[in-house]
């Protein structure tokens, strides 16, 4: 593995190399997130919400038209905010859509 590597040859002492260390595994415990820092990300995360909103709704109603069903917006948005609100206690990213996936995925069937 490249940590025993890296411990071998002792980078981190003699190239200053940041050595990452233990990396744990499995699932993180559920936690309240740190409200101090409400007040800095506010703005910017209520921007990446209206851009993160404007294309999961834009990519949901391409889909439905192609393939004929409808869209709800209200409902697509409680979903993304009860998505990105209880991730929040898991120190998720938090989630919208991804273009260039769902268009491959879509059109493999």
């Amino acid at each position: 593995r490249s940590s025993d590597l890296s411990a071998g040859m002792d980078l981190s002492e003699s190239y200053g190399v940041d050595v990452v260390g233990s990396i744990p595994t499995g699932f993180r415990p559920p936690a309240v997130p740190d409200v101090s820092l409400l007040s800095a990300v506010f703005v910017d995360a209520i921007a990446i919400a209206i851009v993160g909103f404007s294309m999961t709704i834009s990519m949901a109603k391409i889909f439905a038209l192609k393939h004929g069903y409808t869209v709800n917006g209200s409902q697509e948005l409680i979903a993304l905010g009860l998505c990105n609100s209880i991730g929040s206690f898991f120190q998720t990213f938090a989630i919208t859509c991804s273009m260039s996936r769902s268009l491959v995925q879509e059109s493999t069937g």
